[in-house]
């Protein structure tokens, strides 16, 4: 009897813990951005090495694109030429900010942000926790548009497909031979 009852035990034990490492492992996994959340206190540090808090959109006029990538990621790597063409054209015309965040540390971020010819003054790394599970991190490359009140509007995940930059291009304003291009002439004619 005492020999039937301990495997058992081990049985039950074993299925309690499967159940709970299960739930546990899904409150701890980044979590996929979703179009309708609101997003709250993001924070990575910047260029100075300070931890800087992401100022969300707080009036209906102000518009945010957060781009994150990673140094490593092929998707970004292919999308990178893409997104700066699109923030050069956005920050021209004044009309959405943009800030990127690397899911790596500093000195590979520095690196690429070369490379790439990326604005350091835009860019932030090694982000807190919260905010790595907030923006999905863990997925990268995603660019969000974030609208009043912090609340995500449209999130493109993956690389971009022409299709997709297309939808880009119309739902921020800039013209899609604009962030194709980067032809400075596309831009003007938007004004």
């Amino acid at each position: 009897m005492y020999y039937g009852v301990q495997p058992l035990a081990c049985l039950f034990r074993t299925f309690f813990c499967s159940v709970k490492n299960r739930e546990i492992r899904a409150q701890t996994q980044p979590r996929e951005i979703q179009a309708g959340w609101r997003l709250e206190g993001l924070a990575a540090v910047d260029a100075s090495g300070a931890l800087a808090t992401v100022k969300l959109p707080s009036a209906e006029t102000e518009r945010l694109l957060i781009i994150t990538f990673s140094p490593n990621c092929p998707y970004s790597r292919a999308n990178t030429p893409g997104y700066r063409r699109l923030a050069e054209a956005l920050r021209a015309r004044g009309s959405w900010r943009v800030v990127w965040i690397s899911q790596n540390l500093e000195m590979a971020t520095r690196r690429y942000c070369g490379e790439q010819h990326l604005p350091l003054g835009d860019v932030l790394w090694n982000p807190s926790h919260w905010t790595y599970n907030q923006l999905g991190l863990g997925a990268v490359p995603n660019v969000i548009a974030v609208d009043y009140g912090g609340v995500v509007g449209r999130v493109w995940r993956g690389e971009l497909d022409p299709r997709r930059w297309r939808e880009i291009a119309d739902y921020t304003g800039i013209p899609y031979q604009a962030v194709l291009t980067g032809s400075a002439s596309a831009t003007e004619r938007a004004h």
